[in-house]
């Protein structure tokens, strides 16, 4: 019993030392692809608020932002920022930028990479019977696949909405209906599309719960998100820019895709639909929001541009799980036996 807990200590120290390691090398990606390069999002004007539409939506981490240097007495917020603007290289290049500000986005940044992995974590225990080793593993790789994404820009609500869209997933997963909401309201602060979370709830909870419980639940999320849309959209109404931007022309003069990108989405092809219909129905379902996700982008972002899909990203994540998993191992007992009032939702 000692050899075991020893063993499961030094597993976990070995994972908490990882995992900071790794996210800081994912972070350090975030940044050398640009998160001050487009005019119409840049670093700055994201933070005072006149930042281009629709960018200037996204108003979680400005918000945050905001209220944090608020707290900080002025005499030490401008003797930081005027060491930034004398020692670092990435301040003295861009002007407005502010070292205190861009030290807190950075560092939501950070703990969103890590939060992302404990969020994964947990709604992977919650459909699949896996080693704690295995729980890390998943984890640690999915973190150091996030540079993948990173094409073209980085923005600053990137990675908080790859964090709290899969954290909404977790407690979707558990009924756990007010952590959800709350969390729903706080994901569509930080970027609309939280609004795939109200199309997950409605593929799979519409048969199985009860129709006015759904229809009520249904309704408070259609609300708050209007809510927060209208109030987004009538501060900043008199921003440059439009409602969403239009990048058909581009997509439609894309270059066809190299042959290891085409192979890989066979693999992930593959993976995903390898036994298929073994896999939770709760992950099944909500991977139906990439028909939305690919439509719209087609028109309204670029194809190319990965993190547009950030929030399919878990999913794919854990229903690959269980095809790699068949390749080494048997696959029986590998599904969670729920309760049975979260069975149906498997």
């Amino acid at each position: 019993m000692s050899s075991y807990s020893g063993n499961n200590l030094q597993l976990r120290l070995s994972y908490w030392i990882l995992l900071p390691v790794i996210s800081a090398m994912v972070l350090g990606s975030f940044i050398r692809t640009g998160i001050d390069g487009y005019e119409r999002a840049m670093f700055s004007e994201m933070i005072d608020g006149t930042a281009h539409k629709p960018f200037v939506y996204r108003a979680l981490i400005p918000l945050a932002v905001k209220s944090i240097t608020y707290a900080i007495p002025d005499n030490i917020e401008a003797l930081i920022d005027k060491w930034g603007y004398e020692k670092i290289n990435f301040v003295k290049k861009r002007e407005g930028v502010r070292l205190t500000e861009i030290s807190i986005v950075l560092f939501f940044s950070y703990l969103s990479i890590m939060g992302f992995a404990w969020s994964l974590h947990i709604l992977g225990k919650h459909f699949y019977n896996f080693k704690e080793i295995t729980g890390y593993i998943i984890s640690l790789t999915a973190v150091a696949g996030i540079p993948v994404f990173f094409q073209y820009y980085s923005y600053m609500y990137d990675l908080p909405q790859l964090f709290l869209f899969t954290l909404s997933l977790y407690y979707l997963a558990k009924e756990r209906w007010s952590y959800f909401l709350a969390l729903f309201t706080i994901t569509t602060i930080n970027k609309e599309t939280s609004i795939l979370l109200i199309l997950i709830f409605f593929i799979h909870y519409r048969q199985i719960l009860p129709i006015s419980e759904f229809r009520k639940l249904l309704a408070l999320q259609f609300s708050i998100f209007a809510i927060i849309k209208l109030t987004l959209t009538s501060l900043f109404w008199e921003n440059n820019g439009t409602f969403v931007e239009f990048h058909l022309k581009h997509n439609l003069f894309l270059a066809p895709f190299t042959i290891s990108q085409f192979v890989s989405f066979i693999l992930i092809g593959i993976g995903l639909s390898y036994a298929w219909n073994n896999k939770p129905k709760f992950l099944r379902n909500s991977l139906f929001i990439l028909i939305p996700l690919l439509g719209l982008t087609f028109f309204l972002g670029l194809l190319d541009e990965y993190r547009d899909y950030y929030e399919s990203y878990p999913i794919i994540v854990l229903l690959i799980y269980p095809s790699i998993h068949s390749l080494f191992n048997n696959s029986s007992g590998l599904m969670k036996n729920l309760p049975e009032t979260l069975r149906k939702a498997v």
